[in-house]
């Protein structure tokens, strides 16, 4: 009883922290990477509760999950460095000391993604600035390669749960911070806090809606997840990004469809239909023109010059590609540069050239035949079934957004493989039998 009572006292005084954090972010100038700093302690606070050394290594991958919605980065010797890469880093390392034996991926998902990093290294041979190759490759193989081995190796279905909570909990977080500073400021326009862009804002919350939706399913009607989806719905409108949006709305339809609830579908658009226009008719009568607006200054337009751009650039160099990291636009009109056509496969495209697009359209594909195995596979086990969902709407969710939006931020990108890295663990996981043949969707 009193360790149950200490525990919760612990919990409480994390809490008043946090919210006592989100005051200070919307009250005064701090920056970004000291509001991250305290995060990584608070994260690191929480997993020291109750820990015990067989469980540091999941305590970790649950502070890592958490950790992907700090997209921010810091310059160290001409080198952006951010604190999922930071700590991903660590956490393999840790892998590599505290289990001597490490789960292997499987074959053919180190096929399909060692052939693209591959022939991405290849492209150093006839890129015009191989020196900016280097960024882009690193966060390939970390995403790809590094990400997906570490959570991977998640031991248990609950350690998976656990880490996904922890990423929606950290969203509700923000969005907190978001919504108070709306209000502070006076809304009217898309939400830029602490640093994040209005798009990685979107990516952070929207990415989470359908994870809340499936812990739902899964663990019943909890109070604590509704508040959790109002917060990032909410956090989701205030930021106006669209393609954030489309990827939300991708990721539930997709999780209804794997658990076999598609009927769901139609009263989930209905729902966020509505909950739309309660926003729009109570707190932004202008929401929908400003969502919609297509002039000259628009991001929306802004992407018209970029694709016209990308496609000119592309046959230039159809087959090949101009190499990896090499594509650059500057728009003098609104003074904005960028080095992402917002499309992943045109990125693709542009870069390693058809023969890069495909080993990548390759590697997608092995990653929804996976999911589909996996609803066939679970198809008698309500828990594995839903998480392998969740797992897979994270990752639908953001590849749907970056087809309109930048492709790979660090956090992102390892959010978007963490999920596949979770989603074909639960293939090597043990299953209690008895669920395994009583439970159903």
């Amino acid at each position: 009883m009193n360790a149950s009572m200490t525990r919760y006292s612990l919990w409480a005084v994390v809490l008043s922290i946090c919210l006592m954090l989100s005051f200070i972010a919307i009250s005064y100038p701090v920056p970004t990477i000291s509001i991250a700093a305290v995060f990584m302690f608070g994260t690191i606070l929480l997993a020291s509760l109750k820990i015990t050394k067989g469980e540091l290594y999941e305590r970790s991958i649950r502070i890592l999950l958490a950790i992907t919605i700090i997209q921010q980065s810091v310059v160290i010797s001409g080198v952006n460095i951010s604190f999922s890469d930071v700590y991903l880093i660590a956490a393999f390392i840790g892998l590599i000391i505290l289990n001597p034996k490490i789960a292997k991926l499987p074959k053919a998902y180190l096929t399909f993604s060692m052939s693209y990093i591959a022939y991405c290294l290849m492209s150093f041979a006839w890129s015009s600035n191989p020196s900016e190759s280097i960024v882009p490759f690193v966060q390939y193989v970390e995403f790809m390669f590094i990400g997906v081995i570490v959570f991977y190796n998640m031991r248990t279905s609950e350690h998976i749960t656990k880490a996904i909570k922890w990423y929606v909990y950290s969203s509700a977080l923000l969005g907190i911070i978001a919504v108070l500073m709306a209000f502070k400021q006076g809304y009217s326009g898309p939400l830029y806090i602490l640093g994040f862009h209005k798009n990685a804002l979107g990516a952070v919350v929207g990415n989470a809606i359908p994870m809340i939706i499936g812990l739902r399913l899964m663990k019943g009607k909890s109070k604590l997840l509704l508040v959790c989806l109002a917060l990032c719905t909410l956090t989701l409108f205030l930021s106006q990004s669209r393609g954030a949006m489309i990827g939300s709305v991708v990721g539930v339809c997709c999780l209804f469809i794997l658990v076999g609830k598609s009927r769901k579908v139609i009263s989930f658009i209905i729902s966020g239909a509505v909950a739309l226009y309660l926003f729009v008719t109570f707190f932004a009568p202008s929401y929908i023109e400003k969502l919609t607006r297509f002039d000259s200054s628009s991001s929306a337009y802004s992407r018209v010059i970029i694709y016209n751009d990308v496609i000119r650039k592309i046959k230039e160099h159809v087959w090949l590609g101009g190499g990896l990291g090499t594509y650059q636009i500057w728009i003098p009109q609104i003074n904005f540069r960028q080095d992402d056509p917002n499309n992943v496969f045109l990125l693709n495209l542009v870069e390693i050239g058809v023969i890069g697009l495909v080993l990548f359209v390759l590697l997608c594909l092995y990653i929804f035949n996976a999911a589909l195995r996996n609803k066939k596979l679970f198809k008698y086990n309500k828990e594995y079934l839903i998480l392998s969902a969740i797992c897979f709407s994270g990752f639908i969710s953001q590849l749907s957004h970056i087809q309109v939006d930048v492709s790979w931020l660090r956090g992102t990108g390892l959010f978007t493989f963490g999920c596949v890295g979770m989603m074909l663990a639960l293939r090597r996981i043990p299953r209690n039998s008895e669920s395994t043949k009583d439970a159903s969707v």
